[in-house]
């Protein structure tokens, strides 16, 4: 660990990199917040489609009665997924 102060007197700690992981099931759900844009949610669903596919998608919408964002449960199926499963 390296550490070095600016001159503003902020102390910054610069550690060497380490690779680190995690289990795949240990990422369970996922939240997209009220402002994200959908093409960012497709690109973030279609990562975890093809490498973690247990994870649960939350949207987060602004409530309107109350000071809170509220978050449903939703479902993404690609643009291939639907070719496979043909006309509805």
């Amino acid at each position: 660990m390296i550490g070095h102060m600016s001159k503003s007197g902020v102390l910054f700690i610069v550690r060497r990199a380490r690779p680190y992981g995690y289990q795949a099931e240990a990422l369970t759900g996922v939240y997209f917040g009220p402002d994200m844009p959908f093409a960012t949610c497709e690109i973030i669903a279609l990562i975890l489609a093809g490498q973690n596919t247990h994870v649960q998608l939350w949207q987060g919408s602004r409530s309107e009665s109350t000071f809170a964002v509220e978050f449903r449960s939703v479902n993404y199926t690609s643009y291939l997924d639907l070719k496979r499963l043909g006309p509805i």
